[in-house]
């Protein structure tokens, strides 16, 4: 997919894949309005920054307008690598750079920072560390995260990465939700139920939340980067080339976002609050991929997926789920192989050997010896007994 106006500052050629952090930065250096060297975060006509002047809540981000977009690039993570900082608003265009080693110390130093509007971090490449409330937690590429205004957090660069961050006015993206709600499309007012919508409006209703929402691509969503890519550019060139009609597309580009972040079919979405563990987050995490797989996931994937190691996860599924992550995995399975049998779902007719192996069982006397140990009675048991149960007055119920 390709844009329709202006140029790119993301890709060159038709593969999205390729990156020329040169050229981005000479296309930006053309379209912004100022520039500043080693001072990414500071006073413009979008932004006003408010000193924490000591204070442990870090410095406060004032927005201006309806919306601000920042996109961040990392060249690596050696001494004389770089981070570029290109900020985007209507009222204002910047940009300015600082050597990583100096933005990794400030990280060290924890210069954590909270704002008055809700703002979304979405991975685009590369690898990043995020911190909320003193607590680390690692994004992917294809991860994203939305904070509320009450947060403290700040960003590090674990790899040669790409970011952005899309900052919304409380006012803005409440007006967006009410012109969806008088929408004349059913698919566009169904997304007022979704997490997302119901996750601002509990923060506009009640502000002062320390929450936010956590988003992974589910396992059958290999595309999740190609598509985060495709509507960051159309945000980024329809704020560096602005006309007549940009607002909208900003606007499309954002809410097409937002419709896909809350599908549950492309991404996990998992909200935390300040007063869960720390390490409920990865807990989360690997358990809603663990579900969406019914347990047929391995250890190496969910390590890939997450980026944490095997043995990591393995000990926070443990301290959660009170068993190590093989035995989780297995119980999930066992969960689906039971729903498979069950004549209630309209899969009752399938034979065992069937779902044992929809289940993921490749050994038949490993599933039934697993299945009884679980359940009690065999799997042809089972079946019988959900038979009688789905004849009886008021059908299937367990």
């Amino acid at each position: 997919m390709g844009t329709a106006f202006g140029h790119s500052i993301f890709f060159t050629g038709t593969d999205r894949n390729i990156i020329n952090p040169e050229r981005q930065l000479r296309m930006a250096k053309e379209s912004v309005t100022s520039t500043n060297t080693y001072l990414p975060y500071r006073d413009n006509e979008a932004l006003t920054i408010h000193a924490a002047d000591g204070s442990a809540s870090g410095n406060f981000y004032q927005m201006n307008g309806d919306y601000l977009v920042t996109y961040e690039y990392c060249s690596g993570t050696e001494p004389d690598d770089y981070i570029n900082f290109i900020t985007l608003s209507p009222l204002d265009r910047t940009m300015s750079q600082e050597p990583f080693s100096f933005h990794d110390a400030h990280f060290g130093q924890n210069p954590t920072h909270f704002h008055d509007y809700f703002e979304l971090m979405i991975v685009l490449e590369g690898s990043v560390t995020q911190r909320i409330e003193n607590t680390d937690y690692r994004y992917e590429a294809g991860m994203c995260c939305l904070i509320t205004r009450s947060l403290c957090h700040f960003e590090t660069f674990n790899t040669a990465s790409r970011i952005l961050f899309v900052g919304l006015k409380p006012e803005y993206i409440d007006d967006i939700f009410k012109r969806a709600s008088a929408s004349p499309f059913r698919e566009e007012k169904s997304f007022l139920d979704g997490p997302i919508c119901g996750f601002i409006n509990s923060d506009l209703k009640t502000p002062g939340k320390k929450e936010y929402l956590d988003f992974i691509p589910t396992m059958k969503n290999v595309s999740s980067k190609k598509d985060l890519h495709f509507w960051s550019e159309e945000i980024i060139n329809a704020m560096m080339n602005p006309h007549f009609g940009s607002q909208d597309l900003v606007q499309g580009a954002l809410c097409s976002i937002l419709d896909y972040l809350s599908d549950p079919s492309c991404y996990h979405c998992t909200k935390t609050a300040l007063e869960h563990n720390s390490d409920f987050l990865i807990f989360a995490r690997a358990e809603h991929m663990i579900r969406a797989n019914h347990g047929r996931i391995s250890r190496s994937d969910l390590s890939s997926a997450l980026g944490y190691s095997g043995d990591y996860i393995n000990r926070i599924i443990r301290r959660h789920a009170h068993m190590s992550l093989s035995e989780y995995c297995l119980q999930n399975k066992l969960f689906y192989a039971a729903h498979l049998l069950e004549s209630g779902n309209g899969t009752g007719n399938m034979s065992i050997s069937e779902v044992c192996a929809l289940a993921g069982f490749s050994n038949r006397t490993y599933f039934y010896k697993a299945f009884e140990a679980q359940y009690g009675v065999s799997p042809r048991q089972y079946k019988e007994e959900s038979l009688v149960t789905l004849s009886r007055p008021g059908g299937f119920a367990k």
